[in-house]
């Protein structure tokens, strides 16, 4: 994060001096007070984008009248209600938005259960309630979603599973990722100024499948590029693999089937055109009044 970016950036020259540094997971809006970085400080910035949140949870549910933004009482919780409250005129796109900042645990939980379906709940989650009861912000968002009226939404994918609807997300797997490619090539002796990194990380729109059933959204409007979590898979989809083989048995037993069948047909019209022309040979030899005979050379076998 950017506090602990900050902190190796003041005391890295008694500490890791001459050590190259890759930072993950720093907010790209953060970070603009840290610019320029050394050229051996690397990393991909994130960025978080709750504005597009609104407009996702809009589109999961077109009839959204009311946008209620939840932080708490502590420092960062007071950050992140001022960088919020900086973004008011589009964060709602339209909307009228309330702010419910520093309230109580309780009385949050009364404010939320009144909401209603048409509602939309944002919160980034909080540490510390307005009784000064401390908490993490994954476990507020939790107790939020287990009590609220309407669905609720956040800027972080750790919330998915918790309750929250979903939101315009980075992915905290990607950013490992993009770290460990980062860290593996200068392990591997590649120069922080050569690495092909890029200029940040964008989010995407995630959302978790159940609470997208349990709030009777239309699946058909979940975006197509969304990360959806949790979804059962189809019968298809879980089970390609064996009805693709099993077609192929029923097929090929089909097929054999049905060239016996033929065969058997074939040889049923060669008896028959067979038995047909001995008729037609015994009728034209009792009219002539011939005989047959056949002799057998080989064993020397003689029919009249």
């Amino acid at each position: 994060g950017s506090e602990a970016l900050e902190f190796i950036l003041r005391e890295r020259a008694q500490l890791f001096a001459g050590v190259p540094v890759v930072h993950i997971g720093v907010d790209k809006e953060e970070a603009r007070p840290l610019q320029p970085l050394p050229a051996d400080v690397i990393g991909v910035l994130v960025e978080y984008d709750y504005a597009r949140t609104i407009e996702l949870a809009r589109t999961l549910n077109p009839r959204t009248r009311h946008v209620w933004v939840v932080t708490g009482a502590d420092a960062w919780d007071r950050e992140w209600e001022s960088v919020l409250r900086a973004g008011l005129p589009r964060l709602g796109n339209g909307l009228p938005v309330e702010f419910l900042a520093g309230l109580d645990r309780d009385e949050l939980a009364v404010r939320l259960s009144a909401l209603g379906r048409d509602d939309l709940v944002y919160t980034p989650g909080y540490f510390t309630d307005g009784a000064g009861r401390h908490v993490a912000p994954r476990d507020s968002a939790r107790d939020m979603a287990a009590v609220s009226g309407a669905p609720v939404y956040g800027p972080f994918n750790t919330f998915i599973g918790t309750g929250v609807v979903g939101g315009h997300m980075p992915t905290y797997v990607e950013m490992g990722r993009q770290a460990a490619r980062a860290i593996a090539a200068l392990l591997d002796g590649t120069a922080p100024t050569t690495l092909d990194l890029p200029d940040h990380m964008k989010p995407v729109d995630q959302v978790d499948w159940g609470q997208v059933r349990r709030w009777g959204f239309d699946p058909a409007r979940i975006p197509g590029d969304a990360i959806v979590h949790f979804r059962e898979p189809s019968f298809w989809e879980a089970n390609r693999g064996k009805v693709l083989a099993f077609g192929a048995v029923i097929a090929f037993q089909a097929a054999l089937i049905a060239a016996l069948l033929l065969e058997r047909r074939r040889r049923r019209r060669t008896a028959s055109a067979l038995a047909q022309s001995e008729v037609r040979m015994n009728l034209a030899a009792q009219a002539a009044r011939l005989s047959t005979w056949i002799w057998d050379v080989t064993r020397n076998r003689f029919w009249a």
